[in-house]
Parts: structure tokens; sequence; C-alpha cells
């Protein structure tokens, strides 16, 4: 994806409609329902969230980041806003990073978190399970960018080479206990969609967008018993 160099920090406010089930966004809408603080990311922090779901805030971020939470570090695990389940239990002093579009993100703002707390945990969507783990394990873990490049432990793989985790997935010894006809799942974190506009500024990495990718794996994962299925 191209370096994204409109400006390097953004705010905005968006309107609050309280705390709900779930995560605070529309996932079909990538709109949040709290306050928030909105920050452009550039090339390098896209690259980042899409492959590994973290981010690493520059010193502009930070500047503005720290007007609000005074003790905020300089990383964070960042929630793609376009899956919600709405069983997630929301604490009161919670605090997130949600990616709401393809080169923004926002960090949500509440007054209840401690000003003395950073209110990013350390990030562990970058800790990446053994291969003996994942060869005894039959769950994988993809991301796609929001110009349809493909990433596996944080780094980039073809469909091809998605297609055949789904194969693994099903080749997976099945435990005896276990009955059900679907084994296993690949989850994919999708991208926030990019405009018409931005489409029509770039040539996108990929010959698939990442939607044709997800109904591509789903299709495969269904004549596999596999389950796929989105997350954040």
């Amino acid at each position: 994806m191209p370096r994204l160099l409109l400006i390097p920090v953004f705010y905005l406010l968006t309107c609050a409609s309280g705390w709900s089930d779930g995560y605070p966004f529309d996932p079909d809408s990538q709109r949040l329902t709290v306050p928030s603080i909105r920050l452009k990311l550039t090339g390098t922090q896209v690259q980042e969230v899409s492959a590994k779901g973290t981010i690493t805030f520059d010193g502009g971020n930070m500047r503005l980041i720290r007007l609000h939470y005074p003790a905020a570090g300089n990383r964070a695990d960042v929630i793609a806003a376009t899956f919600n389940d709405n069983n997630e239990g929301l604490g009161p002093e919670d605090v997130y990073c949600i990616w709401v579009a393809p080169d923004e993100i926002a960090i949500t703002l509440n007054d209840e978190h401690p000003k003395d707390k950073c209110p990013f945990g350390e990030p562990i969507n970058h800790l990446i399970p053994p291969d003996a783990d994942l060869r005894r394990s039959p769950y994988r873990l993809i991301r796609i960018s929001p110009d349809g490049l493909i990433y596996f432990k944080g780094t980039r793989i073809t469909l091809e080479q998605a297609s055949a985790l789904i194969t693994d997935i099903a080749r997976t010894p099945r435990p005896p206990e276990i009955q059900d006809d679907a084994w296993g799942n690949l989850t994919i974190v999708m991208p926030p969609p990019l405009t018409s506009q931005e489409i029509s500024r770039q040539s996108t990495a990929s010959t698939q967008t990442p939607e044709q990718i997800h109904d591509l794996l789903a299709a495969q994962g269904s004549s596999a018993s596999v389950t796929v299925h989105r997350s954040w």
C-alpha cells in the first residue's frame, strides 16, 4: 500500500452514546459510539497494523495521546473495527485502539482511566506460537491488509499459502473426544475497506480484494469441514 502522507496527525472527537456490550463500534460502518481521538497512520504504521495487529506510535502521535493519557506507552494492540460479536465484557477503565479506516486509528477516551496508568496493555497480538505448537493445533490466524496482502505470523504469504493453511488444519489429527463435523478453524482479521476514491488512486498489490480473499478461503474451508470466521 503506498505511503499515506495526508497529515501526520488528525484529531477528532466523536459523539458519545455510551458503552454497550461488545466493543464500542459498528462493524458495518466502523463508526464509534464513544468519544475518541483519531490518528492518521504512516505507510509503515499501516503495514504494522496489517501484518501484526499492533501499532508503534510516532512522536506526533504520542504528543496527542499524552494530552489525554500522560502515562501512555508507544505501543498498543489494535482492534479491527470490521468484526464485533457483542460479547466482549468492557471494564470501566478500558481504553481501546481501533482500526477504523485503512490509514486511521481511533483511541477511545475514557475519563475513568487513571492518569498515572498506561491505557494500553503490553501488546500480545505480535506473539507467534512456536511451529511445534502450530503443528499440533488446528487453528490458524491470518490478517489481510486494505489492499489485499495476506499475512501469517507477521509475514506476507500468498493466497495459495493461505489456502494450504486450511489443508494443514484439515489434516491435523482429531482427538477422539471431538465429534463435531467442523474440526479447527482459520481466523481472518479483515481490514477497514478502501473507499472507491482510494481504490481509484492506487494500483492495488493484490488481484483480489480482502472480501474476495475471505470468500475464496471460506468456500474452501466449507468443503474441507474447517470453519473460517472473522475476528478483530
